[in-house]
């Protein structure tokens, strides 16, 4: 996926998408982890990203 420039591609889009906003940033990591341990299973990032209470 490094190769291909798909990373490349989605983190420009994430940083064009986010802008300026200082609370969407944050939020957008969490949120494109779900999405993409959603469609790529990756149990130890599932396991470091979960709330802890």
């Amino acid at each position: 996926m490094l190769s291909s420039g798909v990373i490349s591609e989605v983190s420009n889009a994430l940083a064009d998408a986010i802008g300026d906003n200082r609370l969407s940033g944050p939020m957008a990591l969490p949120g494109a982890s779900v999405v993409l341990s959603g469609t790529i299973d990756n149990i130890p990032c599932v396991a470091t990203m979960a709330p802890h209470h």
